[in-house]
């Protein structure tokens, strides 16, 4: 299987948008209006990409995947 590259400012939001995302999610998040807004913009940011114009990009669930692996990449640096 072929490994894409992603852009790395789509890879960048799809990471926020995770980190985002499970901010919501947590119990009784704090900033909860604020949190729902970025997740809109990042969404939006992530779904329009001109990325995904291309006939040959790789598929969503990929990026996620990728944005995932450097997640966890970044905490390990962090700690």
């Amino acid at each position: 299987m072929a490994r894409t590259t992603f852009p790395p400012d789509l890879l960048d939001a799809q990471t926020r948008w995770i980190t985002v995302y499970e901010a919501l999610a947590r119990p009784c998040p704090a900033r909860t209006t604020a949190l729902r807004r970025r997740l809109i913009d990042l969404s939006g940011r992530v779904y329009f990409h001109p990325y995904w114009d291309r006939p040959q990009a790789g598929g969503r669930p990929e990026l996620l995947c990728a944005a995932r692996h450097e997640q966890s990449r970044e905490e390990v640096t962090a700690a």
